[in-house]
């Protein structure tokens, strides 16, 4: 089962979150300096950010969110190279392949939207 599988709740070890790629990025831009520290196999989200003073959903939405931001970033780089593909008539199925990336993107968009909105 890979990270994907997963999620990352208020009960998720720090050794566990970290396996999360960018979940480093986040925690440091919370100044939570735990990743060297030999207790990140026994303390959960919740712990740190008590400790840290976070609120613990602001924290586990940042973890979240900026995995689709990158994932996002990763599904325009695909849909040029399919729309650059579809150029030099490589793909043969290219508005079925086009309609499954751009349906990808349009859910990125809806997320970062409900980002926007949680930010107000």
């Amino acid at each position: 089962m890979g990270n994907k599988d997963k999620k990352i709740t208020k009960d998720t070890t720090i050794a566990e979150t970290l396996k999360f790629p960018h979940a480093e990025e986040v925690l440091s831009k919370y100044r939570i300096g735990c990743m060297g520290c030999p207790m990140i196999s026994f303390e959960k989200i919740e712990d740190i950010a008590k400790v840290h003073g976070v609120d613990l959903e602001r924290l586990l939405f940042d973890i979240v969110m900026i995995e689709h931001s990158h994932a996002r970033a990763v599904l325009l780089q695909l849909l040029k190279a399919v729309k650059w593909l579809n150029a030099q008539n490589v793909i043969k199925n290219f508005q079925y392949d086009l309609l499954i990336i751009k349906r990808a993107v349009l859910n990125l968009h809806a997320l970062e939207r409900f980002e926007k909105l949680a930010d107000k």
